[in-house]
């Protein structure tokens, strides 16, 4: 037991003794016990295991088995808590007192915050190891069981885009990574997943987000970044509860080489160039060194015209060979070096170009998969492909072509001063020749940019309807129309060709006229220089030199003019790609209200629609009301408005007026992601990829194994013949399902939806192309899984709805009559004659 005095010296009001309640306090002052210990005596040994102790007084020295060491003062704690298998505490002083407590009773009062202290002390001894974690500062962290949703948190704070950690934990749906995925849009990030190494890591961008196997359960970490040989980890489970510097040699036991890069969403409000510079500026490493590259080779351009000029003036006249030997090698020197620096910068923009590619295209892709419905009905697929190709253009001129032109061309003003130097007037006549190049591109831009617009439109027109008539091959034979078709493209094309030749004669005159004005400058130079020569006012040597100069002075300034010409390419493109930027997705992430599980009450309160303003409605004041797990049908001439009303279902399109809520939520302001992934949906002609079968019934979900696949297939009635092709479900079913049928297509279609837990079923003449057998066999299927879940059920065909709840009649936008399938017979309306109607034909 501890004396007063001694007690009283103890830090309690310091970690970890402040962390114990009042009554433990007391409680460890009378378990404590005070030693003594002389010079050289052990203190502690993770041998002799058992003690937990503070250094009162005097220096102790803490040994590891690679005899590793630090020199503990007063203050200081040791013990078995904090994890030192093969160490060893001795006195480093004559006389060291320390009070110890037995391990057991730390154990009993163990909190977080006493767990943090140990962990924080363990990583203050063992720094000295190479490969022990290290803390390190100025990186948020967050701590949390709920890995992915506290790393979440972290990347978005480092971004500049705080959240909360439990409105993070309401976004995610789980630890998958695609759940991550998911829930970082909401946030307003993009994750883009990378298979990379050691190596490589360390030339990538971070923010990044890691699956750690140290655990028998793998959990999510944040990498901020690489330094050295250690990567920057905060890992939310860490007891020390801050970021550490984690050697690679731990890297290599815990990570597989995935980790998924974490960028914040850029918000424009108008397309512009700008919109290139924050991806731009994201590589300003890599684009320096591109810079410092061309920077020391324009330094190595000056050595071959002053070489020369020795050469001739000195070297020649006095006849020196061993001179001229060392200027050969010099010339020759700088030739290889120029050719090792040129590949070398060549290669780095190489690379760096590529990932800009990458980065720029997803994020142009990333933006057209949120654009509504309407965008693409509107327009041509030919239209939009160009549109996006553009893309490289743009890209290849911002960090090429001006890159390079306006660096060359700052460059020339040591070159200019140099020839300055040499002759003020041989330098007067080397830049005449730049005001009538200036003139020429400045009378042909106009001219080439109309050719160049109109160019675009009529490849557009051509490419648009080549992918038309590939598509619609099928009807193009059926009804003979090959010579039309065949025709119509030769005369899209004929335009093409004639737009595309009128540009590129524009484009060739301006060029061979702006060559013409080189070469008559040189000639110029020649001519004038000559005469300098020949009054002596110049030397030959100085003449080659010169004329070496100003290649390199006039050829970046014409290309710094003819910059202008490709700048208005450029932007051409640039109002192209505007035309997919400039509109405003479907919502925003992060914008909308996540929508929890779905029970399926849905509600229509006078909904009107139209497609366009300048059209009538198709929707006129809809209303009606659906009980979670009713079957609905719904029925009507064509255009009568029944698969408009799926589509404001879905939230394909917004009203123009009136309400639509499931479970009393507005679809309105609802976060589409969790709207549309509580519906199952299956369209009359609904699109087959291609790829395998098993791809195509899984669309969109990667979890699925493959006796799901199988098991959904046999509910849909493809099993069967999925089974007789020649690869089963391996079998490719070509692009647009054509290897398979119809009504083969329609069943893979309909496994999709099999596969689905929603709560809310979507099914659009989803059984039209099978035959009657087939279509009851399915719907008995779907019946036995659509207990509480609201089924929608868009049919033409009038079997299936006999056992519907409701049955919506549609009728020029109007809801004519609704009932079940008896009521409605019984009323005698419009029901009743469209049934007859059919019941006639059959």
């Amino acid at each position: 037991m501890l004396t007063n005095d001694l007690a009283t010296t103890l830090p309690w009001e310091s970690p970890p003794l402040c962390f114990l309640s009042p009554e433990q306090q007391v409680q460890f002052k009378t378990t404590a016990e005070a030693r003594r210990y002389k010079l050289g005596e052990v203190l502690w040994s993770s041998e002799d295991a058992g003690v937990q102790m503070i250094v009162l007084s005097g220096k102790v020295r803490l040994v590891g088995e690679d005899n590793s060491s630090r020199v503990l003062q007063p203050g200081d704690w040791i013990g078995d808590l904090l994890d030192l298998p093969g160490w060893k505490a001795r006195a480093a002083s004559g006389d060291v007192q320390a009070v110890q407590w037995r391990s057991e009773q730390w154990m009993t009062v163990r909190s977080p915050d006493v767990d943090r202290f140990w962990a924080i002390t363990r990583s203050r001894y063992l720094p000295q190891l190479d490969q022990s974690p290290q803390p390190v500062s100025g990186f948020p962290f967050v701590s949390g069981m709920n890995s992915a949703a506290a790393c979440l948190t972290m990347v978005a704070n480092h971004l500049q885009n705080p959240v909360q950690l439990d409105w993070v934990q309401r976004q995610l749906r789980g630890q998958r990574p695609t759940n991550v995925v998911d829930a970082a849009e909401k946030l307003g990030l993009q994750l883009r997943r990378i298979q990379t190494t050691w190596k490589e890591a360390r030339l990538l961008n971070f923010p990044a987000l890691m699956l750690w196997n140290d655990t028998a359960e793998p959990h999510w970490v944040v990498a901020y970044g690489v330094r050295g040989d250690r990567w920057i980890i905060s890992d939310p489970q860490d007891p020390i509860m801050t970021p550490q510097a984690v050697h690679r040699s731990f890297m290599d036991q815990v990570w597989d080489g995935q980790l998924w890069q974490v960028e914040a969403v850029q918000k424009q409000e108008r397309f512009n160039l700008t919109w290139f510079l924050p991806a731009v500026w994201k590589y300003r490493g890599l684009l320096g060194e591109v810079l410092f590259a061309s920077f020391t080779l324009q330094l190595l351009g000056l050595a071959t015209p002053l070489i020369t000029q020795v050469v001739i003036d000195r070297v020649m006249v006095q006849g020196s060979i061993p001179t001229l030997d060392v200027m050969a090698i010099a010339l020759l020197g700088v030739a290889v070096f120029e050719a090792l620096l040129g590949i070398l910068r060549l290669f780095i923009f190489t690379h760096t170009a590529r990932r800009l590619d990458l980065s720029l295209s997803a994020q142009l892709f990333r933006h057209l998969m949120r654009l509504p419905l309407a965008y693409f009905e509107s327009r041509r697929v030919g239209d939009t492909v160009a549109r996006v190709q553009e893309l490289e253009n743009i890209r290849q001129f911002l960090t090429g072509t001006a890159l390079t032109v306006i660096l060359d061309s700052i460059f020339a003003v040591v070159y200019l001063a140099l020839m300055f130097f040499y002759s003020i007037p041989l330098t007067g006549v080397a830049l005449a020749v730049l005001p009538l190049y200036a003139a020429l591109t400045l009378t042909t831009t106009p001219i080439l940019r109309n050719w160049l617009n109109e160019t675009f439109n009529r490849s557009a027109d051509s490419q648009s309807f080549l992918v038309e008539t590939v598509t619609g091959i099928h009807s193009v034979k059926a009804h003979s129309a090959e010579k039309p078709s065949r025709d119509r493209w030769e005369g899209l094309f004929a335009r093409y060709i004639r737009t595309s030749f009128k540009a590129s004669t524009t484009s060739n005159i301006s060029n061979n006229l702006g060559d013409f004005l080189t070469n008559f400058s040189y000639l110029l130079i020649l001519w004038v220089g000559a005469h300098l020569v020949i009054k002596q006012e110049l030397t030959v040597g100085q003449l080659v030199a010169f004329q070496m100069l100003s290649g390199r002075v006039t050829g970046p300034l014409l290309r710094l003019v003819q910059l202008w010409q490709n700048l208005q390419q450029v932007l051409l493109s640039v109002d192209r790609i505007g035309d997919i930027l400039n509109v405003a997705p479907e919502a925003e992430p992060g914008t909308g209200l996540v929508l929890p599980p779905l029970k399926g009450q849905v509600s229509f309160d006078q909904v009107f629609f139209r497609y366009s303003p300048n059209q009538e409605p198709v929707l006129k004041g809809i209303s009606f009301d659906v009980q979670p797990g009713m079957l609905v049908g719904v029925v009507g001439r064509s255009g009568s408005g029944k698969s408009t009303l799926s589509k404001l279902l879905q939230r394909l399109y917004l009203p123009e007026s009136g309400q639509i809520t499931i479970d009393g939520f507005d679809i309105k302001s609802a976060d589409l992601h969790s709207l549309r992934s509580q519906m199952g949906v299956v369209l009359q002609e609904d699109f087959l990829f291609n790829s395998n079968i098993i791809d195509n019934i899984s669309l969109g979900r990667p979890d699925i194994t493959a006796e799901q696949v199988v098991e959904a297939a046999r509910m849909a009635a493809a099993h069967d013949f999925v089974s007789e092709l020649p690869q089963g479900y391996e079998t490719n079913v070509g692009e647009r399902g054509t290897a398979l049928s119809g009504g083969q297509r329609q069943r893979v279609a309909l496994a999709r939806l099999f596969l689905s837990n929603s709560p809310i079923l979507v099914l659009d003449e989803a059984t039209s192309a099978l035959d009657s057998e087939t279509e009851q066999q399915v719907l008995q299927n779907l019946q036995s899984i659509s207990d509480n879940r609201t089924v929608f059920l868009i049919a033409h065909r009038f079997a299936p709805l006999k056992r519907a709840d409701l049955i919506l009649v549609m009728e020029k936008g109007l809801i004519a009559e609704k009932g079940t399938h008896d009521e409605l017979l019984r009323k005698k309306g419009l029901y009743w004659s469209l049934y007859q109607r059919q019941q006639a034909s059959v």
